[in-house]
């Protein structure tokens, strides 16, 4: 149910009704939810009972970066573009670093080398 909320919010989609009715006749909604096809209801539900759990997971995600120091989320941007008027070149997260930064959150083992490789540049 998790997966579903969270994938249904990053999609702009924020009714539970609507949400149930993706994932009904949704397939990418279906394989997300494991086939599972909740009710308005349960998703309200869900949402009233472990809504604080979406800001944890927010936070969790974000704090990693900044404790490496990779970024101050002054200025970020995620979609392969710098936008000179608005963001830094030196506080961008790049895809590479992205794909490290998940490989870390999906379980697996890096070594050292490998995190301090990630894309770390300073204003002097």
């Amino acid at each position: 149910m998790f997966k579903l909320i969270i994938y249904a919010f990053n999609n702009g989609v924020t009714s539970s009704k609507v949400i149930e009715d993706h994932a009904k006749y949704h397939k990418i909604y279906l394989y997300v939810s494991n086939g599972i096809k909740p009710s308005q209801r349960s998703i309200r539900r869900f949402i009233r009972d472990y809504g604080y759990l979406f800001n944890v997971f927010i936070g969790s995600t974000l704090l990693f970066p900044n404790e490496l120091g990779i970024t101050d989320f002054k200025h970020i941007s995620i979609d392969r573009t710098i936008k000179k008027a608005y963001n830094s070149k030196f506080n961008v997260l790049h895809e590479k670093d992205i794909n490290t930064l998940i490989q870390y959150y999906n379980g697996l083992k890096l070594p050292n080398k490998k995190i301090k490789k990630l894309h770390v540049q300073h204003v002097n």
